[in-house]
């Protein structure tokens, strides 16, 4: 059976755990935040209204690691941000995504709960349930 993933905590450990061993040149703490931001731009309407495996559902993720990225560079500083693109975050962007896309197809309940998550950020809150 796999691991609850009803909090935001428990889907970052859900992830970091699929990840190959690169994820410890990133850390923990890095991950969580790749996949809190990837929570925040997550591209909802426009992924429910495609295909998996689509080719707009790949021009969709592309976008969403080019918004991911910008995200990331802003919050860490151009210097902190090249280091960790240089040494993992450019092999791991993509594993991270393909993780979030193929656990938010699974079930409708994961794609509510991105929704609930973003929207408690949106609305001030934890975004932890």
């Amino acid at each position: 059976m796999p691991p609850a993933t009803k909090t935001l905590p428990q889907f970052q450990d859900f992830v970091w755990e699929q990840l190959p061993f690169q994820r410890g040149m990133l850390g923990k703490e890095v991950v969580s935040d790749v996949l809190a931001v990837a929570v925040q731009e997550w591209p909802d309407d426009a992924l429910s209204g495609c295909a998996a495996g689509s080719p707009e559902e790949k021009e969709i993720l592309e976008q969403l690691k080019a918004d991911v990225r910008r995200h990331l560079q802003l919050t860490y500083g151009p210097e902190k941000f090249g280091s960790l693109w240089i040494i993992a975050l450019q092999i791991l962007l993509p594993i991270i995504i393909d993780q979030m896309v193929k656990w938010w197809r699974r079930r409708k309940e994961h794609r509510g709960r991105i929704r609930i998550w973003r929207r408690k950020w949106v609305n001030g809150s934890e975004g932890e349930s």
